[in-house]
């Protein structure tokens, strides 16, 4: 799922996180890793964004919200990002990666 968002918004990203049969992941007590970085090769530490969720929308169901701030999606390009989840079992898997493009913003004023 490409994600597609302008420079400086501030938005939600609501998402819900199924596995290969198209089944619900069960996020109670689970933690989901949101990164995103310029290149595939860049450490965690040169990420451009890095989000920690522990506490889920809908966890029964798989759902669950990412906030970023403006100050988050201060950048303009196409990045990589990737959705890990963390069960209670520590078993860390992999849900979603693709690009991350953020474009630059016509309107600049805000009144």
């Amino acid at each position: 799922m490409i994600i597609k968002r302008v420079k400086g918004d501030t938005f939600n990203l609501d998402i819900q996180i199924i596995n290969d049969t198209g089944d619900a992941i069960d996020l109670t007590g689970a933690t989901v890793f949101f990164t995103v970085k310029r290149n595939l090769q860049d450490t965690d530490s040169q990420a451009l964004i890095s989000k920690t969720i522990t506490s889920h929308s809908s966890p029964s169901t798989g759902e669950t919200s990412i906030t970023f701030t403006s100050t988050d999606v201060d950048y303009v390009g196409d990045f990589y990002y990737d959705v890990k989840i963390k069960d209670s079992g520590n078993k860390i898997t992999s849900v979603f990666t693709d690009k991350f493009i953020l474009v630059d913003h016509v309107t600049i004023r805000t009144s």
